[in-house]
């Protein structure tokens, strides 16, 4: 499926909605035409979508209210289990980051906050956000299976490793520390990075 946000804060989605994977009150099908998505608050008001990440089996919406100063919230979509909303303890989402199973936000501060596909068990969880050292700010994540790139807004790129049960921490990618990154991607169990030269760097599976 592939989900669309307009500048007027409207979302739309075509493919396939089974298991309600977009939302859980469309139909449970394949969407053959541009379909909205009304997602609505307690006061029965649609929320303005900002932007939408999705993932095998999840999407992940960042909405706000359409009053003024209302704080954007993220709406998580599993499979597995009803939307909900995901406790960020105040922080602001900036930007959405989606890998297969693993999505990451960005928030206005440079922290990175880490969403697993296990808090479908536990979706009262609070997050709270992990920053990069030295004061480096966040600008961009690569969300892989295993493991989490981020790429700073000095040119840095740090890695953090998620394949084990332990505290989550980035460090500084050794081999790229010399080098201005422009850009990375990653996913699955792969990654890439750019150079302001147009060299590309590849780590992980080939």
């Amino acid at each position: 499926n592939s989900i669309w946000v307009t500048k007027n804060g409207q979302a739309y989605a075509i493919g396939s909605n089974e298991y309600g994977l977009i939302w859980p009150s469309l139909f449970k099908g394949r969407l053959e035409q541009d379909t909205e998505i009304i997602i609505r608050d307690n006061e029965n008001q649609p929320y303005k979508f900002l932007s939408v990440a999705c993932g095998y089996e999840y999407t992940l919406y960042l909405v706000c209210k359409n009053t003024p100063g209302s704080i954007p919230e993220l709406i998580y979509v599993h499979q597995k289990r009803d939307p909900f909303f995901l406790n960020i303890n105040g922080r602001t989402p900036k930007a959405l980051y989606a890998g297969d199973t693993i999505s990451a936000v960005i928030d206005t501060d440079g922290g990175i906050l880490i969403f697993p596909e296990s808090i479908v068990e536990t979706p009262d969880m609070i997050f709270s956000p992990l920053f990069l050292p030295d004061d480096n700010k966040a600008i961009q994540l690569a969300c892989c299976d295993e493991f989490m790139i981020a790429l700073s807004s000095l040119g840095k790129v740090f890695k953090a490793d998620l394949s084990q049960n332990k505290a989550i921490h980035f460090s500084k990618v050794v081999e790229l520390f010399e080098l201005n990154i422009i850009h990375i991607s990653g996913l699955w169990k792969h990654c890439f990075a750019v150079t302001d030269s147009g060299s590309v760097f590849g780590f992980g599976e080939n």
